[in-house]
C-alpha cells in the first residue's frame, strides 16, 4: 500500500488537492494521511509559559483541527475513509520536513491554484522543504482524470528517476505515457513563435534508453517518444495537453529558468521526482 501525506489548509487550492487525492485513492491502493501547520503567531501577546500556554496552543490546535474537518466533510461524498487529520503548531515547512524524515511516505501531496507567475511558482518549489524532503512532489492544479501522463526526459541528468518513479506510483494503472524530451529557445522579439515536434520511433539518447529500460521493469513501455523545440510559452501549451507532467526537481534557478517559466504555464498535476 503506497502512503501519502496530503497538506491541507482551509482554501481552494487544498480543496482541489483533497479531491484529486481521493480520486487517486479509489484507483490505487493508497493510504492519505491528511495534515496541516496551524501557525502560532498571533497578534495578540502570545502566552508565557506553563498551562495557560498549553491551553492556548490547545486551542488553536482545536479550532484548526475543526477547519481542516470540515473540509475533508465536504468531500466526503467522492472521498474514502481518510485517516484522522494530523494537526501541528509551528511553523509549516519546519513541521513538514519533520514529518517526511521521521516517518516514510512515498508521495507528498498540495495543491496549487493554477497560475501564469513564474516567480510565484519559481517561489514554491525553491522553498526549503522542497529543496530538503526527499519524498517526490505531486503538486495538484486541478482535478482532471488521469489518461495521459508525459514523463520530460533531459538529455543531460534526466529520465531514469522519473520512469522510476512513474513505476512506484503510477505504473499499474491504465495510463497513456509519453517520453518528451524538450530544447527550449527564447521568443523572437516577443512575437509567438511555432512548436517543431517530431516523434522518434526508438530512443537517440541514453537518457531516452534509460528511462524505457526503466518503463519495462513493470512490463510497461512508451505510447509515443517525442522531440519538441520551442519556447517556454509553446511548450508549456503543448504540455497541456497532458493530465500529469513527470519532472525532475529544477536546479538551483530563477523565475527566468526556461524550464520553470514553461512549468508555471502548465494546469495539470506535477509529479516532481528525486534524482
Amino acid at each position: 500500500m503506497l502512503k501519502a501525506l496530503l497538506y491541507l489548509n482551509a482554501d481552494l487550492a487544498s480543496s482541489i488537492a483533497l479531491r484529486y487525492a481521493c480520486h487517486l485513492a479509489y484507483v490505487m491502493d493508497m493510504e492519505i494521511t491528511p495534515f496541516h501547520v496551524t501557525s502560532d503567531r498571533s497578534e495578540s501577546r502570545t502566552p508565557g509559559t506553563g498551562w495557560v500556554r498549553r491551553t492556548w496552543e490547545n486551542g488553536l490546535i482545536q479550532q484548526a483541527r475543526e477547519e481542516i474537518t470540515g473540509l475533508i466533510q465536504t468531500e466526503k461524498m467522492i472521498c474514502p475513509e481518510l485517516k484522522s487529520p494530523t494537526i501541528r503548531l509551528g511553523k509549516p515547512e519546519n513541521e513538514l520536513l519533520s514529518e517526511v524524515s521521521g516517518r516514510f511516505y512515498d508521495l507528498f501531496i498540495i495543491g496549487l491554484l493554477h497560475t501564469f507567475s513564474a516567480r510565484q511558482f519559481h517561489e514554491r518549489i525553491q522553498s526549503r522543504f522542497y529543496r530538503k524532503s526527499r519524498c517526490p512532489i505531486l503538486l495538484v492544479k486541478n482535478v482532471i482524470d488521469l489518461k495521459r501522463v508525459a514523463i520530460l526526459v533531459d538529455p543531460v541528468r534526466g529520465g531514469e528517476s522519473e520512469a522510476r518513479t512513474f513505476n512506484h506510483l503510477i505504473g499499474a494503472l491504465p495510463v497513456e505515457i509519453d517520453l518528451l524530451s524538450c530544447v527550449f529557445r527564447k521568443a523572437d522579439n516577443g512575437r509567438s513563435e511555432r512548436l517543431i515536434q517530431t516523434r522518434i520511433s526508438e530512443p537517440e539518447t541514453d537518457r531516452e534508453s534509460v528511462a524505457i529500460n526503466v518503463l519495462r521493469e513493470k512490463r510497461l513501455a512508451p505510447d509515443n517518444i517525442f522531440r519538441i523545440e520551442g519556447t517556454p510559452d509553446t511548450i508549456g501549451a503543448r504540455l497541456a495537453d497532458y493530465h500529469m507532467v513527470v519532472t525532475s526537481f529544477p536546479g538551483e534557478t530563477g523565475p527566468a529558468s526556461p524550464l520553470i517559466e514553461c512549468l508555471s504555464r502548465v494546469p495539470s498535476a506535477m509529479l516532481f521526482c528525486r534524482d
